[in-house]
């Protein structure tokens, strides 16, 4: 692993924590920043460089595992006490020591008292006093071949207690920089040869090598945060789930904000939140990762453990999943906040005019509008249709071999943009449409073909990395454009009467693109995927900014 914030000699002390497997016995905490503990860096007012605190580690005769310290940590970190004074086994060679005139080093002269200084208001750290930063251990160097005079003093530069944070912090910075850096050049070529996404093998690479170590040393800093996820995440020990829901865990932790990891961890309350892992049939309806809600109680189902590995961004649909989550969990009583969520602000309408024989694509104002989330992408969609549809049919190399007036196509743009794209049977028209002789079709068919061509190009971007502005523009449109969910997710429902009609109910719709909105908005926003978002904004600008209003509330 890369440092980034600390030097490598704290680094592999700390890490020697997991490596050398040593358990840490929390018996309590103690809330006081002065107090020493495992790797406090300490100075020797004769010594030439810096030296970390270490405490011995103790058999356990029943588990035969080693304890590190006496029972009692601070911020992850075993706490120290007066007598940690030992030579090697306490506190390395300080380089050479400056009372020796003939330049000896600190190992070959020291001469440590037994015991650091203390007050009467020091605590107990196992049965001796604990040591603080004022705390101070002497010296007293002696050689055979001179005659040193003088004393040397050891004191704390700081605590320790901040140091185990540190390398937390290392380890985020440096899991987060290969993330990004693997999404853009994984996202190049995502695909096999049959189509299917091909594992990124950066991420699964670094999970593998730094995941137990990362959890171990994590979950020595943050035990409350274990708690919460060790009552969510209570599946089987049966391998690959165990080991699935292990990797849920380092990229929930590893996600770069705190604020982040904090929410979704708020989430996990027990007998309200739980994940379910399983591996079924590809076939199954249920093939995916889904959220779970009855009675105010939500539950995130991944029902494709192998799949999940297959993605730019591998396992991201937990996230996706946690978003509903949290979604859900922020509304009333046993409805989503999405569903009714509304974002004020002033809405520019997409009209067209004429100019001659030139269509102009202009923008009526609406005033100030509150809107749901679904609202506000339905006007982006109408009004990014209607500016391509504009320069479609402005371009002179289009219907050239119809005889059509400005006026015809100012009518047909919005034949097409309302009666086909805004149709839920759109597809199901154009596919009836699309073989005809008759002009009028074929001029539809023109007309659309380039307007879906020409939007699928703007929406190329947001493939594979985000499939958050895809996936909103197929739910509008029925999929005629974009792509996520699928039309059958957002017009069909295998017991729903009106799949006979091929249109899925028109609420039912409206609600679930407002619910995977913020779901896809959330999962990119926490996992910090600036790709997710930023390209998502040159086609649903209002949407977005809804998205960012909800997500302040949430």
């Amino acid at each position: 692993m890369a440092v980034s914030g600390m030097d490598q000699d704290l680094e592999r002390m700390l890490t020697a924590m997991y490596h050398e497997q040593y358990l840490v016995d929390t018996i309590f905490y103690v809330e006081d920043s002065n107090y020493l503990v495992y790797s406090a860096k300490l100075n020797c007012s004769c010594g030439s460089k810096p030296v970390y605190l270490k405490l011995e580690g103790k058999t356990d005769p029943y588990t035969g595992k080693t304890v590190i310290g006496h029972g009692i940590t601070i911020n992850g970190l075993p706490a120290a006490n007066c007598l940690d004074a030992k030579p090697v086994i306490n506190i390395g060679m300080f380089g050479n020591c400056s009372l020796s005139s003939l330049g000896a080093s600190c190992v070959k002269i020291r001469n440590l008292e037994a015991s650091w200084t203390t007050s009467h208001d020091n605590i107990y750290i196992g049965n001796e006093r604990g040591i603080t930063k004022s705390s101070v251990l002497h010296c007293n160097p002696v050689s055979p071949d001179e005659n040193i005079t003088g004393i040397g003093t050891i004191s704390a530069e700081d605590s320790g207690q901040m140091n185990l944070y540190q390398l937390i912090e290392d380890y985020r910075v440096d899991y987060n920089a290969m993330l990004q850096n693997s999404i853009v050049s994984h996202a190049a070529s995502p695909k096999d040869s049959n189509g299917a996404y091909k594992i990124n093998i950066d991420v699964m690479a670094y999970i593998g090598l730094h995941r137990e170590e990362f959890l171990y040393l994590y979950e020595l800093y943050y035990p409350d945060r274990k708690m919460l996820y060790d009552e969510f995440s209570k599946i089987p020990d049966a391998g690959q789930y165990l080991n699935y829901a292990k990797t849920l865990r380092f990229m929930t932790y590893m996600l770069p904000k705190d604020e982040h990891v904090i929410k979704i961890l708020n989430l996990m309350v027990p007998g309200k939140y739980s994940l379910e892992v399983n591996e079924i049939a590809q076939t199954d309806p249920n093939y995916n990762a889904l959220f779970q809600s009855s009675e105010e109680k939500g539950k995130v189902i991944i029902n494709n453990i192998e799949k999940a590995k297959d993605y730019v961004i591998p396992f991201k649909s937990f996230f996706h999943e946690s978003g509903h989550a949290a979604d859900y969990f922020a509304g009333p009583e046993n409805e989503f906040l999405s569903t009714n969520f509304r974002y004020s602000s002033y809405e520019l309408e997409a009209k067209t005019t004429l100019a001659g024989n030139t269509i102009v694509l202009i923008h009526d104002s609406k005033g100030k509008q509150a809107k749901t989330i679904h609202e506000w992408a339905e006007s982006d969609v109408r009004n990014e249709l209607y500016e391509v549809g504009v320069n479609f049919l402005n371009d002179p190399a289009n219907l050239h071999s119809y005889q059509v007036t400005a006026q015809d196509k100012q009518r047909y743009l919005k034949i097409v943009v309302e009666d086909y794209f805004f149709s839920g049977i759109g597809k199901t028209k154009y596919d009836f449409i699309k073989n005809s002789s008759i002009t009028h079709f074929k001029i539809i068919k023109e007309i659309y073909d380039g307007i879906q061509v020409e939007t699928s190009n703007k929406l190329a971007n947001q493939d594979s990395i985000a499939n958050l502005a895809r996936d909103i523009y197929g739910g509008i449109t029925g999929d005629q454009v974009g792509g996520g969910h699928g039309h059958q997710y957002w017009f069909y429902e295998a017991k729903d009467p009106e799949v006979q009609k091929l249109i899925k109910k028109e609420g039912d719709r409206k609600t679930q693109i407002s619910h995977e909105a913020f779901a896809g908005y959330f999962e990119y926003i926490v996992m910090n995927i600036s790709a997710g978002i930023d390209p998502a904004k040159k086609v649903l600008p209002q949407t977005i900014k809804a998205l960012e209003k909800m997500m302040e509330v949430v």
